[in-house]
């Protein structure tokens, strides 16, 4: 195993474990029909997110938006044109084919061939892919300046999703998927959101939740530190999420590494948005 392998590996699972350790040594069951009806509201809870988000979609910056959302099922034809899903697609497709085995160089290549539009680290680490540098280097900032913007964190959802109350199992995989586009803060996105969906199975308390997610992030990353900050905030004011939102605002935001959100309102940094989150 590379050492950057056995140090990632040593960051997620050590804490993981120590965490967990109670829930390892039980037994924590799901019949097969909680566990499809979970899989099922997973997949369709992210769809309405992202068909009743996408009209709203940069409408705030550096502010919240106040306005009233509305509903219509008519939205939801939608979200299948939306990035979040289909690149999602792509790497549920990897699996299918190649198996649970699948390395990064798998998911790699199937991204490489993808016709759809992409954007941002997406955008670079295929063109990467398409000219020969394959992940990690793909995502990696050396060739990727998109490396810590949001585009694995929205798309790994399905990684949560297929590892039910296993959030080391998340964590692994996202490192294997992730730097197909991202690298460091952009991995880390990914690593908390499925971390946090695993754990979601069995877990109902939001903030349990989350310290999951915190768990899998390396403790000195400024995403850990982000997230940490949040947590501490809501110790202290757990019902003005506001609060929360001003501390992001103030000690996080504007420091946006995309070339195109650098030093604007518009923010698409990994760790800023999980922090909204």
């Amino acid at each position: 195993m590379k050492t950057r392998e056995l140090a990632f590996l040593t960051w997620i699972l050590l804490p993981l474990i120590a965490m967990t350790g109670s829930a390892l040594a039980e037994e924590a069951k799901l019949s097969l029909r909680e566990l499809e009806n979970k899989v099922r509201g997973g997949w369709a809870g992210q769809m309405i997110g992202v068909a009743v988000g996408g009209p709203t979609e940069f409408r705030a910056q550096a502010s919240t938006y106040d306005k009233p959302l509305s509903w219509d099922p008519k939205l939801m034809r939608s979200v299948l044109r939306q990035d979040d899903l289909y690149v999602e697609m792509t790497f549920c497709q990897v699996l299918d084919t190649v198996g649970l085995d699948a390395e990064p160089v798998h998911f790699g290549v199937a991204f490489g061939l993808s016709r759809y539009r992409l954007w941002h680290a997406n955008l670079v680490g295929r063109h990467n892919i398409r000219h020969g540098i394959m992940p990690p280097d793909s995502g990696h900032p050396k060739y990727n300046a998109h490396a810590d913007d949001i585009d694995f964190q929205i798309e790994a959802d399905f990684i949560g999703l297929m590892c039910p109350g296993m959030p080391w199992t998340a964590a692994q995989y996202a490192d294997r998927v992730g730097h197909v586009m991202n690298y460091g803060d952009g991995v880390y996105g990914g690593v908390f959101v499925s971390a946090m969906y695993a754990a979601a199975f069995f877990e109902r308390d939001p903030r349990k939740i989350v310290e999951v997610g915190a768990r899998a992030l390396h403790p000195r990353s400024k995403y850990g530190q982000l997230i940490r900050d949040i947590l501490d905030v809501h110790q202290r004011d757990p019902d003005n999420w506001l609060t929360a939102w001003k501390m992001v605002e103030e000690k996080w935001a504007n420091r946006d590494a995309c070339p195109y959100g650098a030093l604007r309102p518009f923010d698409i940094d990994a760790k800023t948005n999980g922090g909204y989150i």
